[in-house]
C-alpha cells in the first residue's frame, strides 16, 4: 500500500514537474502554429506556410534527403502544392518549451488528392516539429515525418 501511494505521488509530482515549463500562452501560441500549418497547407496558402518557417529550418520526411533552408522548403511546398490537395491532420501527444525552443509531437493522417488524377493516397504516421521563438512568435525550425507501414 505504501509502495503504491509513494509511486501514485512521484508520477504526480514529475508530471507537475515536466509540464512547469510549458505556461498557457506558449501552449495555445503552438497549438494556433500547429492549426495554421495544417490550414494554410490545405487551403494551397504557400506564404502564410512559409510564414511558420524560420529562415534555418530542415524538413525531413521518409526515403528523402532533408531539404534545408526556407527557399529549398518553399520549392518543395510549390511542387506539392501543384501536384497535390492535402488534407493533413495533427494529433499532438506531447508538447515541451524550454526557453525559446519547443518541441511538440504527436501522431498525423493525412489525405493527398491528386490535381490531375483525382486519385487519393491516405498516409499516417508520426511528427516531430522543433521551433523557436522569435519575438512572441513560434516558428517551425525543423519538421520531420515518419510513415506507418
Amino acid at each position: 500500500m505504501k509502495k503504491t501511494i509513494l509511486f501514485g505521488l512521484l508520477i504526480i509530482s514529475f508530471n507537475s514537474f515536466a509540464q512547469k515549463g510549458v505556461n498557457k500562452t506558449d501552449r495555445q501560441l503552438i497549438a494556433d502554429l500547429r492549426s495554421n500549418w495544417t490550414s494554410s497547407l490545405q487551403n494551397k496558402q504557400l506564404q502564410k506556410t512559409m510564414d511558420l518557417y524560420t529562415d534555418d529550418a530542415i524538413f525531413y520526411s521518409p526515403g528523402q534527403k532533408a531539404v534545408a533552408g526556407k527557399k529549398a522548403i518553399q520549392a518543395l511546398y510549390q511542387q506539392v502544392m501543384r501536384q497535390f490537395t492535402s488534407k493533413c491532420n495533427l494529433q499532438s501527444t506531447g508538447l515541451d518549451v524550454c526557453g525559446p525552443i519547443a518541441w511538440d509531437g504527436g501522431s498525423y493522417n493525412e489525405t493527398l488528392i491528386d490535381a490531375h488524377t483525382h486519385k487519393t493516397n491516405r498516409a499516417k504516421g508520426n511528427y516531430l516539429m522543433t521551433l523557436k521563438k522569435q519575438g512572441k512568435e513560434w516558428k517551425i525550425s525543423r519538421i520531420m515525418w515518419t510513415e506507418w507501414k
